[in-house]
């Protein structure tokens, strides 16, 4: 009787470990790359500011308005598919963040599917954050984080087209200027702004 169990599982394990049936197993790559493409269109900003005048005196001024403006952002995704359901990936581009202020953003990304079927068109929702680097004078980091979701189409085993929709909100620091002129960094002291968006965007999975 233990012979014959021994050669059940031994029969078993040949099965699921032989390298065919491990690849009809996994319905898509363990790996993958995006290219996502988005337009984003900030619609609130609040901002403090503290910084000295040229004229020696200190100045404190903090705002809190809607204030439309919109920008692009192209990222590039390699990431791993934990599971049909779970995928997470790190992202790396090129975004706007608001006028005259563009930055190089490093973001982590876990995507959600609502269907275990990658074969399918499915539902997804995502949770992404991150920092960025300014690439003008001011290098100081930014950071931001995302919600969202969208609907991914199925073209085949190794291309999926992604429409995707979410609200993020961005930690930034913007020129300094009175009269005009910009305040030097070392004559501030306080220089936040926070910009909340709506992204829409698209990407393409292979």
């Amino acid at each position: 009787m233990m012979k014959r169990y021994l050669i059940y599982i031994s029969i078993a394990s040949c099965l699921l470990l032989h390298p065919k049936a491990s690849a009809q197993n996994r319905e898509v790559p363990l790996f993958d790359i995006a290219v996502e493409w988005s337009y984003v269109a900030s619609f609130h900003l609040a901002s403090v500011q503290n910084f000295y005048a040229p004229e020696g005196y200190r100045i404190h001024r903090s705002s809190s308005e809607l204030n439309y403006f919109t920008n692009a952002e192209v990222m590039v995704r390699p990431g791993i598919n934990l599971t049909p359901r779970w995928n997470l990936s790190a992202g790396f581009g090129v975004t706007g963040v608001h006028r005259k202020y563009t930055a190089i953003p490093i973001t982590l990304r876990a995507t959600h599917y609502f269907s275990s079927k990658p074969d399918k068109d499915r539902f997804l929702a995502y949770l992404d954050c991150g920092f960025g680097i300014h690439t003008g004078a001011d290098s100081r980091a930014i950071f931001r984080g995302a919600v969202g979701g969208g609907y991914q189409l199925y073209l085949s085993r190794h291309a999926r087209l992604g429409f995707l929709l979410s609200i993020r909100s961005t930690l930034f620091h913007p020129e300094v200027v009175l009269y005009g002129e910009s305040i030097a960094p070392g004559d501030i002291n306080k220089n936040d702004a926070l910009s909340t968006s709506v992204s829409i965007g698209m990407n393409l999975t292979f």
